[in-house]
């Protein structure tokens, strides 16, 4: 279900929103507003997380951190054992581990799909350069 509502917002802050989603490819404004407003809710619900951009495209990351899909890679490779985690990112607190680990719980197609997509290009990548030194 979705529901439909009217909003007035001054011009100034449409503006800014516009402004900052410029790079979103959104196809309109309905699809601006919900993202903004998406975002707003998960980072209410996500303390810790912020979101960036990149070439790749927009995507949740710790504040003061590596992406969250970076992370859960990691953590992965190491059978989400915390110690060693905790090791190959010393910089980062314990809640910062885990507010990346409580963010892939949430919304696990998101993450996993940047994990997915990171492989296959370093797996392009690896391909390319076996070619050209082949």
């Amino acid at each position: 279900m979705t529901r439909t509502l009217s909003l007035r917002i001054p011009d100034e802050l449409a503006g800014r929103v516009a402004d900052r989603a410029r790079r979103w490819a959104a196809a309109n404004d309905s699809e601006v507003y919900r993202r903004v407003i998406d975002e707003w809710v998960r980072l209410q619900e996500h303390p810790g997380i912020r979101f960036v951009d990149g070439p790749a495209g927009r995507r949740a990351a710790l504040v003061g951190g590596p992406d969250v899909w970076e992370v859960i890679a990691v953590a992965r490779a190491f059978d989400f054992d915390e110690q060693r985690l905790a090791a190959a990112y010393p910089w980062l607190t314990p809640e910062a581990l885990g507010a990346a680990r409580r963010y892939h719980e949430a919304y696990p197609d998101e993450i996993d799909s940047w994990i997915e997509e990171n492989e296959r290009t370093a797996a392009d990548l690896e391909r390319e350069l076996e070619a050209l030194s082949g």
